[in-house]
């Protein structure tokens, strides 16, 4: 891999990363109207809909564990230009 590329692909990586948080945000926020209305049907109609309901929390939080999954990578790339630009000062002062 060139030194001209990795800019290239960590900007890459970072826009598709942001791209599906948007995507996950946008589906956990359907769900939760899911929910919310599945929650009246319980109340209107009883247990058939307690399955379904199970069913859209467990979706809701793997989307969630995939956004703090996005949130660590994030993270984790900041923390490498962080410590590649200290690199880069200690290298400009010619010590290392």
């Amino acid at each position: 891999m060139s030194v001209t590329t990795v800019p290239k692909d960590m900007i890459s990586v970072m826009q598709s990363l942001e791209a599906h948080w948007s995507v996950l945000e946008a589906e956990i926020e359907v769900i939760n109207k899911d929910i919310d209305h599945i929650d009246g049907c319980i109340r209107k109609y009883g247990d058939y809909f307690v399955e379904p309901l199970r069913r859209l929390k467990e979706l809701k939080n793997a989307k969630s564990e995939q956004m703090r999954e996005i949130i660590k990578s994030l993270e984790a790339l900041r923390k490498n230009i962080d410590g590649g630009r200290r690199l880069l000062r200690v290298l400009d002062r010619g010590k290392l």
